[in-house]
């Protein structure tokens, strides 16, 4: 009889796992769906989407003549998508929170009575109050609409001494290989503002490819420093800096059993520095926290130059076989690993064919090209105007 109970238990287990990784990954889906809801409310409002970097609600509005070149307090650049839609999550006294914090460091920084203590830096969990004594940063908060609940790693504590992780990332830079703050080919473009002054940010007016065509918003399994696993560690190496890098290069230090195999690169190393991990900083813009590429498939390597500025970053997830992803029509899909992902190698950031239209990765504007994307389907998905409605239906 216990011999028979114990066959049972075993057969009834990997169902009772296969139903919580079931109602696990719906939640997941309607987590996206809600942000995605964010997104377009933001949108009703603002006649736009909110930009990826250097969104003029957190840089111009708080700027001070002669600051940082007197577009910006430092830092608000990044500040990301995420933080501009909380007021659209419930999650309104986290954004008062913010732009009170910028507010009092514009009056400190407009006397010459101030420094960056008093910005509301999104890596950091401090930042100083009225009196001048640190007190817990608005970022400092696990928010739930942040974590998917397969990532057993989702666990900040809610403690005011550490910036929130987040499982879901921002479609940024599309199908384009460049720096953290250069215009990328994806949904929520850099705002820095233009020769004229002027900041523009993406609409749904500008994804001509259609929005049931584009994707806004996908998952990221989170890790720290060092982190040995494909999903959620990364590797480094000067060898991801230069302009020509073909990603198979960063596909190439995929190990077996799902871990990374630095060894494939010349100098690849697993150790970044303090302000390292996927998914660190619900609250920060640079390409490790929360930004994504259609480049290598979903669950592939992601790959850091020894800066953060300079990242091919990949969505991936817990759930078996390839990531949820959001859609600009608000739509929710699950895109399989298997996706066409065209041509890896082809060099990064240009079409397969002359002439090149983009510029010296050194310089601005950056490098980048015109027209479909060369990296197939889930290229094509990531850019807003390629020119080409390929859906993965």
């Amino acid at each position: 009889m216990i011999a028979i109970i114990g066959v049972l238990i075993a057969l009834l287990l990997p169902a009772v796992q296969a139903a919580r990784e079931a109602a696990r990954r719906m939640q997941c889906t309607n987590n996206l769906k809600q942000l995605g809801l964010a997104l377009h409310n933001f949108h009703d409002v603002h006649k736009r989407f909110p930009a990826g970097q250097h969104d003029s609600m957190v840089c111009q509005a708080y700027k001070v003549t002669g600051v940082d070149t007197g577009y910006k307090l430092p830092w608000t650049e990044h500040i990301s998508a995420f933080v501009l839609l909380t007021p659209y999550i419930e999650q309104a006294v986290v954004f008062s929170q913010v732009t009170e914090c910028l507010q009092r460091a514009q009056t400190k920084y407009s006397s010459g009575t101030a420094n960056d203590s008093w910005i509301p830096i999104p890596r950091r969990a401090w930042v100083f109050d009225a009196s001048g004594a640190s007190v817990a940063s608005p970022y400092a908060i696990s928010l739930s609409a942040f974590g998917c609940p397969s990532d057993g790693n989702f666990t900040t504590p809610n403690d005011g001494t550490t910036v929130g992780h987040t499982n879901y990332c921002l479609n940024t830079h599309g199908d384009k290989w460049s720096a953290w703050d250069w215009v990328g080919r994806g949904v929520f473009r850099n705002e820095r503002p233009g020769s004229n002054g002027s900041p523009v940010a993406y609409s749904l007016a500008s994804i001509t490819d259609g929005t049931s065509n584009t994707i806004t918003l996908s998952e990221l399994c989170t890790g720290p420093n060092g982190d040995p696993k494909v999903k959620s560690g990364f590797v480094n190496s000067t060898a991801f800096r230069p302009n020509n890098l073909n990603p198979s290069a960063c596909l190439a230090v995929r190990g077996a059993n799902g871990m990374l195999d630095p060894s494939q690169v010349t100098d690849g190393t697993l150790t970044g520095d303090d302000w390292s991990g996927r998914g660190r900083f619900w609250s920060c813009s640079p390409q490790m926290y929360t930004v994504f590429q259609t480049i290598l498939p979903p669950n592939m390597p992601t790959c850091r130059a020894n800066d953060n500025a300079w990242t091919l970053s990949t969505a991936s997830s817990y759930h078996t076989g390839g990531v949820n992803g959001g859609f600009a029509d608000g739509s929710v899909h699950f895109i399989s690993d298997t996706i066409d992902s065209g041509e890896i190698n082809l060099p990064l950031g240009y079409h397969g064919t002359p002439p090149y239209t983009g510029g010296n990765p050194g310089g601005y504007p950056p490098a980048g090209y015109n027209g479909p994307s060369t990296f197939g389907v889930w290229g094509a998905i990531g850019s807003i105007n390629g020119g080409e409605a390929k859906s993965i239906n």
